[in-house]
């Protein structure tokens, strides 16, 4: 007889498989985008993946994409009404979602994050950031503001608390805090990231960038040029949009060595399950 544990991991899905579902995900969001003429951009690990491996790194295990706040926006309308069947856009705001980011997911598989709480319906995903306008002057202060309410956001609605025999130092802060933020309602937090994030509008700011990212905001950071033109890189058995420069973005993310690959033992967002 099969025991429960041994039906659990016949159900988890390999490092090839969550590649093989998300590169399914991509070539439908690439369709989708050409059909409707939406603009984005292969970002991060992907686009380190087009120009190093022509494809995934093998050992990543999410796909990143960036679009200008008015093709995200109308993308995420669109999507919602004209998606493809088996999946499903999230965006921020939607019950039980805690990013900023949206994501499309695939419906046939669930993904189980080890921080934060995600809708019953998160499966394996594709990252979709939004680019927005920065001010003049004080960028750095307006990125540190979005990122503050975002993580305040994230604290007190959806942070996992784990059991105490599990808790790590951090968490003796990051729990607290999550109590105290909720002196705010939830809706107030989407308020403050939508003002915020849509403050200085993407058409008439001279640069913009990726508010929510986990880089300084220096790598973050296009001018319009950087943005205007555009090519087109191999990426599996798909060609996909890159910037015109995508050499200089990945060398402002990664630094001078980002062509050395450099193997993480694991490089997981949580552990995915066909349902």
């Amino acid at each position: 007889m099969t025991s429960e544990a041994d039906d659990a991991m016949s159900q988890t899905l390999t490092i090839e498989e969550i590649q093989a579902e998300a590169m399914g995900l991509l070539a439908i969001f690439d369709a989708f985008c050409r059909e409707h003429g939406l603009r984005y951009f292969m970002a991060y690990g992907t686009l380190l993946g087009a120009v190093r491996h022509q494809g995934p790194i093998p050992w990543d295990d999410d796909v990143d994409i960036v679009m200008p706040r008015p093709d995200y926006d109308r993308f995420i309308a669109l999507y919602r009404a004209q998606g493809a069947a088996g999946t499903k856009v999230f965006a921020m705001g939607d019950p039980g979602y805690p990013l900023g980011l949206a994501k499309i997911t695939s419906l046939r598989t669930r993904m189980v994050e080890d921080a934060l709480h995600f809708p019953d319906d998160y499966g394996v995903f594709v990252d979709i950031f939004p680019l927005d306008g920065l001010p003049k002057r004080g960028a750095k202060m307006h990125l540190r503001y979005v990122d503050v309410v975002h993580r305040l956001f994230q604290a007190a609605y959806h942070q996992k608390v784990p059991t105490r025999w599990k808790l790590r130092p951090r968490d003796r802060l990051r729990i607290p805090i999550g109590w105290i933020a909720r002196v705010l309602p939830r809706d107030r937090y989407l308020s403050m990231l939508n003002r915020a994030m849509r403050k200085f509008p993407y058409g008439s700011a001279e640069r913009v960038a990726m508010l929510l990212s986990w880089l300084p905001l220096e790598t973050e950071v296009f001018q319009r040029e950087e943005l205007e033109g555009e090519t087109w890189l191999r990426f599996g058995d798909l060609t996909l949009r890159a910037f015109a420069d995508s050499e200089a973005v990945l060398e402002r993310n990664y630094g001078s060595t980002w062509r050395t690959p450099i193997k993480r033992e694991w490089a997981s967002h949580g552990i995915a399950t066909w349902r």
